[in-house]
């Protein structure tokens, strides 16, 4: 046998050793660190961990509830400007549910650029849509002035005349606070 090979033979043996004693595991050694893995899955799992750790931040969640909000008044007012009679005439049906979606999408590229983007603070962005959604014709009752420069007289007066003052309103369902 020559030198190559009994070499080659004693590192397999030493392999084979090894996996014996780590029952099917890996060991990583990098510079003078040793892990040991089970698999490559736990090892990709255990680094993308280390990525987006990103650490609690309870500012966020009003600031997304806040964004929800931004997007309805946002979605409202475009709907109010620059409502055209093609664009009218496909939301006809459901007015509240393409507000509820162009709301959504302001929310979501808002909060993209202010890194507020897990499932999490989606939801409170969700919850601050339908809060805003059930309750802004309200401030067609408390401040018709502002509301009438921030959407339009007609959004103001079709409010006051379908609506009630210091009302929530949840689809057909209407509860006074």
């Amino acid at each position: 046998m020559s030198l190559a090979s009994t070499n080659f033979s004693d590192r397999l043996s030493r392999i084979e050793s090894s996996q014996k004693r780590l029952k099917g595991g890996v060991v990583l050694h990098v510079g003078d660190n040793e892990m040991r893995v089970r698999s490559v899955s736990e090892l990709r799992r255990a680094v993308a961990q280390e990525k987006t750790t990103t650490g609690f931040r309870p500012f966020a969640f009003l600031g997304a509830t806040v964004l929800g909000t931004f997007g309805v008044v946002a979605a409202l007012a475009l709907r109010e400007r620059i409502l055209t009679p093609q664009i009218a005439a496909l939301i006809n049906n459901h007015p509240q549910l393409a507000v509820f979606g162009a709301a959504l999408l302001i929310a979501m590229i808002v909060g993209f650029f202010l890194r507020l983007t897990s499932i999490k603070l989606l939801a409170f962005q969700i919850a601050g849509i339908l809060l805003t959604m059930a309750t802004l014709h309200n401030l067609a009752f408390w401040q018709p002035q502002i509301a009438a420069q921030v959407f339009s007289p007609d959004w103001v007066a079709h409010q006051t005349a379908t609506h009630a003052a210091r009302t929530v309103i949840f689809g057909q369902t209407t509860i006074p606070f």
